[in-house]
């Protein structure tokens, strides 16, 4: 998956924030896992180690503010999650 194609998901499939990727991460109810390249390291560490033995699939975008956009929030974000389909 493109980190551009956050932008077309349904919103109702969509996670933002490092907490509750984090949460989802250990609930094994993500398909992909979005992270911002200029994100701070702990936070790419933790989701990192999070993911550790998933099926998730892990993409980088090139910056947080461009992460938020493609969310659709008027800040920056340093990850996002899309939620498995039903």
């Amino acid at each position: 998956m493109d980190y551009k194609s956050v932008a077309d998901v349904e919103r109702n499939r969509l996670i933002v924030g490092t907490k509750q990727i984090l949460r989802a991460i250990e609930e094994d109810v993500l398909d992909t896992v979005i992270v911002a390249t200029d994100a701070d390291h702990f936070i790419k560490d933790a989701i990192l180690s999070a993911l550790n033995d998933r099926n998730t699939e892990l993409v980088y975008a090139p910056s947080k503010e461009e992460l938020g956009m493609l969310c659709g929030i008027k800040v920056s974000a340093a990850s996002c999650g899309i939620i498995k389909a039903d």
